[in-house]
C-alpha cells in the first residue's frame, strides 16, 4: 500500500526533505523512454566483451537495429550505467635501430637556399613500385639550382644505397665544407 493513502502528502515531503512541488513534478514524469535502448546499449557492450565504446555501439545500433541514436544520447547512458570499454593499449614498433642511431644537429634548419653550387645538399630516398620488382631511389639535389646531381637505384633499401650515392657525390663535388641534409632515416 502507498504511503500517500495512509498520510497527507505535506508530512511526507517534509520528513523526506523536499518540496510538493518535487514531489508532484516527479509523480508526473513520464517513464524512462530510453529504457530500450538503454536494454540495447548494455547488451551491445556485452556482446563485444566490454570493448565496443559510444562510437561503435552508435555504429552496431544505426546498422544492426535501424535505430539512429545520437552519441551524446549514448555516452549519457552508459555513464549513468557505468558502462566504460576497455581501451587496447597501442604497441609500439621496435625500433631495433634506435639504440645505435645518432641524431645529428640540423644545421641547415629549413634554409634551402644556397648562395653556390656544391655547398647545400639533400638527399632522400623514394620508392618505385613496378608490378615485377620494387626499386629504391635514392636522390641527391643541389640546393643552388634544385636540381638533382645523383641518382642512385637499387633493389634493396639499406645503408649501402646511401654510402655509394654519397661516393658519387664526392666525386662530382668537394665536400670539405658542404652540408647534406638528411631525414636521418635508418639508411
Amino acid at each position: 500500500m502507498s504511503l500517500e493513502l495512509e498520510y497527507p502528502v505535506q508530512l511526507l515531503c517534509h520528513i523526506a526533505g523536499i518540496s510538493r512541488t518535487s514531489y508532484y513534478k516527479y509523480k508526473k514524469r513520464p517513464v524512462n523512454k530510453d529504457r530500450a535502448i538503454e536494454e540495447l546499449i548494455i547488451s551491445i557492450h556485452n556482446k563485444t566483451n566490454k570493448r565496443a565504446g559510444y562510437r561503435s555501439i552508435k555504429y552496431i545500433l544505426r546498422n544492426e537495429y535501424g535505430l539512429i541514436v545520437n552519441h551524446k544520447k549514448i555516452q549519457r547512458i552508459m555513464r549513468e550505467n557505468n558502462i566504460q570499454s576497455i581501451v587496447r593499449k597501442k604497441r609500439k614498433k621496435a625500433d631495433k635501430s634506435s639504440e645505435s642511431k645518432i641524431i645529428k644537429e640540423n644545421i641547415l634548419n629549413r634554409d634551402f637556399k644556397a648562395s653556390e653550387p656544391g655547398k647545400k645538399f639533400v638527399t632522400d630516398i623514394t620508392y618505385i613500385v613496378n608490378p615485377r620488382v620494387t626499386a629504391y631511389l635514392c636522390t641527391v639535389i643541389d640546393l643552388f639550382d634544385n636540381q638533382p646531381v645523383v641518382r642512385k637505384v637499387s633493389n634493396t633499401i639499406d645503408k649501402n644505397l646511401t654510402i655509394e650515392a654519397i661516393k658519387i657525390l664526392s666525386e662530382k663535388y668537394d665536400l670539405r665544407n658542404a652540408i647534406i641534409h638528411s631525414d636521418q632515416g635508418v639508411q
